[in-house]
């Protein structure tokens, strides 16, 4: 099963600890939800990053479609996701190396130093 993890989730010692036998598979955005005709802004701002790992198990979420940071557009199930903790989900994008300007909005959410977060 394919799951797509955001926020503090996406630290490798909670995958580990939930799923000892997950795989790695991508780097991915959710594509927008339609709501009614509209369709929200597909914009860099509106993006939510994070990551696809394949699960050996059953995940509750919902089903969703990401594109992948190669472009691959996959069918997820999507967990809420943990982002009481901001710098914890800084700490999670740094690591999967999302990419840059995602990670500068999560740090200026975290109020976290240019200095610290800008690579």
């Amino acid at each position: 099963m394919l799951v797509f993890l955001q926020g503090a989730e996406m630290q490798p010692s909670r995958i580990r600890a939930a799923w000892p036998a997950a795989q790695f598979v991508a780097r991915a955005r959710l594509t927008p939800r339609p709501h009614g005709a509209v369709f929200p802004v597909a914009q860099p701002a509106y993006a939510a990053w994070g990551i696809v790992i394949e699960a050996p198990a059953e995940v509750a979420g919902e089903a969703r479609r990401v594109v992948t940071d190669e472009g691959h557009d996959l069918r997820v199930v999507v967990p809420a996701p943990d982002d009481a903790d901001p710098k914890a989900v800084l700490a999670a994008a740094k690591y999967w190396e999302l990419p840059p300007p995602y990670v500068r909005s999560l740090a200026h959410v975290a109020a976290v130093p240019v200095e610290e977060y800008f690579y």
